[in-house]
């Protein structure tokens, strides 16, 4: 990981005030040009959805910015094994044969693919969830040796399968916000870190952040000892107490709580857009079905085929 570290160049913390948070919309646009590497990763399920999704509330908002994308998914691999049990595989189709380009041809003519990585980075004994975490770990670490994330001052992770409630204005958001701002998933439900999904959108102010967020998913020998559990981000609301994580390389919440505190160390600040009402929204039908109580599953709505964006 030292050599990781001597690679990365941009070291300057930024804090967020109350200030700042409550008059966000009236902060005006910074005159300066800044530059946004998209880190496009994970399965490529209704990935072009996603992509119009991308087009209306991140890269239509900012035309100033210079944005890259990089694309790190499998070749192969479309649907989890969720998505198999709820019979949604079907509507994901099989990928085309030249996956880069007919990426690019959904995209705005001034975002460049900048990098692609196509291996299956997928570690045996892994849950899914944890699969996209450890996925983005190996494929950042290789894009930040390479040299690619020094050349962008900020990153933006997105899923291909979600996209944005609402119109994300870069400059704004990191002029006002944390060095690391966790786009959260709309689905509300308690967990340790947070009461909503946190790995489903990431947008890193400070690129050195998303460096440290990602790796305790690469290395144990930074893993959470007894009596270094860090305070909880004021913007989160978690079940974050001694009693429901478990630090150590098994416990849970032991990624999140090993990068909380090499942040912490480091003065680096982790907020969210729940206030701004800018969420991640997943595209599986999965999360839209109707009960069918009598078997205590979801019962599919069908495929998705188009996506209102203006009603997000």
């Amino acid at each position: 990981m030292a050599e990781l570290d001597a690679t990365i160049s941009r070291a300057a913390a930024r804090g967020t005030s109350d200030r700042a948070r409550q008059t966000i919309t009236a902060l005006p646009m910074p005159p300066q040009q800044h530059s946004v590497l998209v880190i496009l990763c994970g399965l490529m399920r209704y990935w072009k959805l996603g992509l119009g999704g991308m087009r209306r509330h991140v890269f239509d908002p900012n035309p100033n910015t210079t944005f890259g994308l990089a694309l790190l998914t499998s070749r192969w691999i479309v649907c989890t094994d969720s998505d198999r049990k709820n019979g949604e595989c079907p509507c994901f189709g099989k990928l085309p044969n030249n996956l880069t380009d007919a990426v690019a041809n959904e995209l705005p003519r001034r975002v460049k693919i900048v990098h692609t990585d196509f291996g299956s980075a997928l570690r045996k004994g892994l849950k899914q969830g944890e699969q996209w975490s450890y996925r983005l770990a190996t494929s950042h670490a290789a894009i930040e040796a390479y040299g690619l994330v020094a050349k962008y001052d900020h990153l933006l992770v997105l899923r291909p399968d979600v996209y944005l409630t609402k119109p994300l204005l870069v400059s704004r958001a990191c002029s006002a916000f944390a060095s690391l701002v966790i786009i959260s998933g709309t689905r509300q439900r308690m967990m340790h870190f947070h009461d909503r999904d946190w790995d489903w959108a990431l947008l890193a102010c400070e690129p050195r952040a998303l460096h440290i967020w990602l790796r305790p998913h690469l290395t144990s020998s930074v893993a959470c000892q007894p009596g270094e559990l860090p305070g909880l981000p004021p913007d989160f609301r978690g079940v974050w107490n001694a009693k429901a994580i478990k630090p150590g390389i098994d416990g849970i919440g032991w990624h999140e709580c090993a990068a909380l505190r090499d942040l912490t160390q480091e003065h680096l600040n982790v907020s969210n857009l729940d206030a701004q009402g800018i969420f991640s929204r997943l595209l599986v039908a999965r999360l839209t079905a109707l009960p069918q109580v009598a078997f205590g599953k979801l019962r599919p709505q069908g495929c998705l085929r188009a996506v209102n964006f203006s009603s997000s």
